[in-house]
């Protein structure tokens, strides 16, 4: 007696699923104050894919998962030139500030549309 496996066939699917991939990005470029900002809202339909920011000031910032940042309290500390990705799929806000003088950050959503 032996044991014999039937023959499956895979299937694939001829289409991309809906929303796989961000088909629209929004940039922001944002002046800091070290008074903490909002710089991406809470997205509450869950279509964010991810996010950039990059430090184009000439101040170091802070920024923090959640809706206020302070320089006790944050996420990460970015200084002039440097950039952070989010890959994770946060939806909830994110607050920046800049952590001395004046300075500058742009931002990058990537959302489904």
């Amino acid at each position: 007696m032996t044991l014999v496996r039937a023959f499956t066939q895979i299937t694939t699917p001829s289409t991309v699923p809906t929303n796989q991939y961000p088909n629209s990005a929004t940039i922001t470029d944002l002046a800091l104050t070290t008074t903490p900002v909002v710089a991406l809202p809470a997205r509450s339909a869950n279509n964010r894919r991810g996010f950039l920011i990059e430090n184009d000031g000439s101040s170091s910032m802070i920024f923090g998962y959640g809706s206020t940042v302070s320089v006790a309290s944050r996420t990460a500390l970015l200084f002039p030139n440097d950039f952070y990705e989010d890959t994770s799929g946060w939806q909830g806000p994110v607050a920046v500030a800049s952590v001395t003088t004046p300075g500058a950050a742009n931002i990058t959503e990537m959302v489904y549309i």
